[in-house]
């Protein structure tokens, strides 16, 4: 895996080590004003960055997120294999600004509304289905 913005790293808890891809090592000043549900998806472009699904590109265009901007960036999501029951490959993808922008009222995220998308594969946000 690649590791464009040196952001993986160890957490060791107890007797036990975890490698974690950590936030604090981007610019914090993009990363702080990100929707909360936008850092998850951050820290999941870092985890899977591997320079052809999930390229540096990806993450410098979340990082650059402009939430009144028209979308021009579509971002994959990759499920970790062991949570995704359907498909060894199954992804949900958004199209950037979208994705954080509330939808009809209802005070929920179009990322969470759009969640269950990586199950039948890539959906831009908005897409019937």
């Amino acid at each position: 895996m690649t590791d464009s913005f040196k952001a993986r790293a160890t957490l060791s808890v107890g007797n036990k080590t975890y490698r974690i891809h950590s936030l604090a090592a981007l610019a914090e000043r993009k990363v702080r004003r990100l929707p909360f549900s936008l850092k998850i998806l951050l820290e999941n472009l870092l985890r899977f960055e591997d320079g052809v699904n999930v390229t540096k590109g990806d993450i410098d265009a979340l990082l650059d997120w402009n939430p009144h901007a028209q979308p021009s960036h579509e971002i994959a999501f990759t499920r970790h294999a062991s949570s995704c029951r359907t498909s060894p490959a199954c992804r949900a993808s958004w199209t950037l600004p979208q994705c954080a922008r509330p939808s009809s009222g209802s005070g929920k995220s179009r990322a969470r509304e759009s969640a269950g998308a990586g199950r039948t594969g890539h959906r831009p946000l908005g897409a019937g289905g």
